[in-house]
């Protein structure tokens, strides 16, 4: 049995399965995205940035779940309902199909906006891994 499972395993190809793992979670990396951004939290754990005039921070404060000020990147919905995940594989990119994504990466940081917080890697990171092992283990017969 023990040199079955290992022939079985030497055919298994781990870095296909993970790529197709983490291309199938690729909604989880783009949810965790855009839930740091509508409480304006960057990649980094620090505020997106603020917005610069009082007037409309106040007509956000009416419209968002950011602290009062701070931006969320959210006015029309369409920078978030364009998002889309690039997964490659040892890395992953999010960017949204609208016109002035450039400026907003510009003005706040591509990888801020677009990145991970720590607590957002782990869960992505812990889901792909157990996601994995299951394939993995499905593909042993186990």
């Amino acid at each position: 049995m023990l040199k079955e499972l290992a022939e079985k395993a030497k055919k298994i190809d781990v870095k296909e399965i993970a790529l197709r793992i983490a291309q199938q979670n690729s909604e989880l990396i783009l949810n965790s995205v855009k839930g740091q951004l509508a409480r304006g939290i960057a990649a980094d754990g620090a505020r997106v940035g603020r917005y610069r005039s009082k007037p409309y921070s106040i007509m956000k404060a009416k419209i968002s779940r950011a602290p009062f000020g701070v931006a969320d990147l959210k006015l029309t919905g369409q920078l978030y309902e364009n998002m889309y995940a690039e997964i490659k594989t040892d890395s992953f990119t999010v960017d949204s199909d609208v016109p002035y994504s450039l400026d907003n990466k510009q003005r706040y940081g591509e990888e801020r906006i677009y990145g991970l917080t720590k607590d957002n890697q782990t869960t992505v990171r812990d889901k792909n891994s157990v996601d994995i092992v299951k394939e993995y283990s499905n593909q042993l017969g186990l």
